[in-house]
C-alpha cells in the first residue's frame, strides 16, 4: 500500500468504561456483572485505528482534554505506532467518556458524555488539517463532533474531489447540507429506521431508501449494517444484500466503526462500493469476536488468516 494516499478521518475520541452483565438493567435496578475493563475508543478514533490495523496510511484529527484520561489515550496510541500529530489536547476540558454494558451474546447498551468532542470548532479545521484533507484518498466523518466542523471538512474534501464517507451515527437531526456533501452514508438498522421514519430490520425493509433523490440520481450510496444479518448496499441499481458471517460474538462495541474503517480502506484501494461493503462486513464480523471497541479491531493478518484471501490493492 505504499502508493496509497492517506485516508483522512476527522472525529471523536472517547475513553470507554465497559461492564459485562448477564442482562441489561431495568430503570432503577442494579445488576451485578462479571467483568469490568477500560478501553480507548470513540467512533472517529476507532475508525482511524481500524484503517491503521489494515495497513493503510491514515491521518486522524480529533480533540480531548488535558486530563488523566487524555494522557492515557496518548500513551496507548503511541505504543501501537499510531500517529497523534492531529490530536488537539485542550486545557480545561474533559476527555469524552462512555459507559458500555455488554450482555453474554455480545449485544451492548451505551451512554456517553461527549465533552471535548462536541466543542470541536470550525476554526480548528485549520490549514494543516485542510492540507491533509486535500491530499487524502478518502475523507471520513461521523456525528460525534458538531455539524459545523463536519460540514467544513466535507466541503474541503468535495472541493478537492476527494470521496467522502459519513458514518451517520449516533442519530440526530442533521442539516440538509450533508446530502450534498457525503458520497457514502453508513448507518446501522436503528439509525436507518430513525432517518427514514420506518422500521428496518432486514434488507427488504430498506426499499424506501431507494426513493431518496440523491440515491436515484447516483450521487449517493447508502450502506445499512444489520448486525449478524450482514448489510445491504443501496445505490441507483437498487438493493444488494451482503450476507452475514457466522462468528462467535463476544462484544459488538465498535463493530460499526470497524465496518466504516474497512469500507474506507476498500474505497481507497479501488474497490467499488459493493466490494468495499463485502470487505468491511468481514472486517466487522471479526471485530465482534473480542471484548472492547478498539481492542477488538482486527489486523490485515487476522483478516487473511480467517478468509484466506487479500483484496487487490492499488
Amino acid at each position: 500500500m505504499e502508493t496509497l494516499k492517506p485516508i483522512c478521518v476527522v472525529g471523536s475520541i472517547v475513553y470507554d468504561f465497559v461492564m459485562s452483565l448477564p442482562r441489561f438493567p431495568d430503570p432503577g435496578e442494579t445488576v451485578l456483572g462479571t467483568r469490568f475493563a477500560t478501553f480507548i475508543g470513540g467512533k472517529g478514533l476507532n475508525t482511524a485505528m481500524q484503517i491503521h490495523r489494515l495497513g493503510a496510511p491514515v491521518s486522524f484529527w480529533g480533540r480531548m482534554g488535558a486530563d488523566r484520561l487524555g494522557q492515557e489515550v496518548l500513551e496507548v496510541l503511541a505504543k501501537q505506532g499510531f500517529s497523534t500529530d492531529g490530536i488537539r489536547v485542550v486545557e480545561g476540558e474533559q476527555t469524552a467518556t462512555g459507559m458500555i454494558y455488554v450482555m453474554p451474546d455480545g449485544m451492548n447498551m451505551i451512554g456517553g458524555v461527549p465533552s471535548a468532542n462536541m466543542n470541536f470548532r470550525v476554526e480548528e479545521v485549520d490549514e494543516r488539517m485542510a492540507k491533509a484533507i486535500r491530499k487524502a484518498s478518502v475523507v471520513s466523518v461521523q456525528l460525534e463532533i458538531p455539524d459545523e466542523a463536519n460540514e467544513q471538512v466535507l466541503r474541503l474534501a468535495k472541493q478537492a474531489h476527494v470521496p467522502t464517507i459519513l458514518n451517520a451515527a449516533p442519530f440526530r437531526d442533521i442539516p440538509e447540507s450533508y446530502s450534498d456533501l457525503a458520497d457514502y452514508w453508513i448507518v446501522n438498522e436503528i439509525e436507518a429506521s430513525q432517518f427514514c421514519g420506518c422500521v428496518i430490520q432486514r434488507a427488504e425493509d430498506c426499499e424506501p431508501i431507494c426513493c431518496h433523490p440523491q440515491i436515484m440520481s447516483g450521487r449517493q450510496v447508502w450502506v445499512v449494517t444489520l448486525g449478524r444479518n450482514g448489510a445491504v448496499l443501496i445505490d441507483s441499481l437498487g438493493l444488494r444484500d451482503v450476507p452475514g458471517i457466522e462468528v462467535n460474538a463476544v462484544d459488538s462495541t465498535g463493530a460499526g466503526d470497524s465496518f466504516t474503517g474497512g469500507f474506507a480502506v476498500g474505497i481507497a484501494e479501488g474497490m467499488n462500493a459493493y466490494e468495499a461493503a463485502q470487505f468491511a462486513n468481514k472486517i466487522a464480523a471479526l471485530s465482534v469476536t473480542k471484548l472492547g471497541g478498539m481492542s477488538g479491531l482486527p489486523t490485515r493478518v487476522e483478516y487473511i488468516a480467517r478468509f484466506g484471501v487479500q483484496e487487490q490493492t492499488v
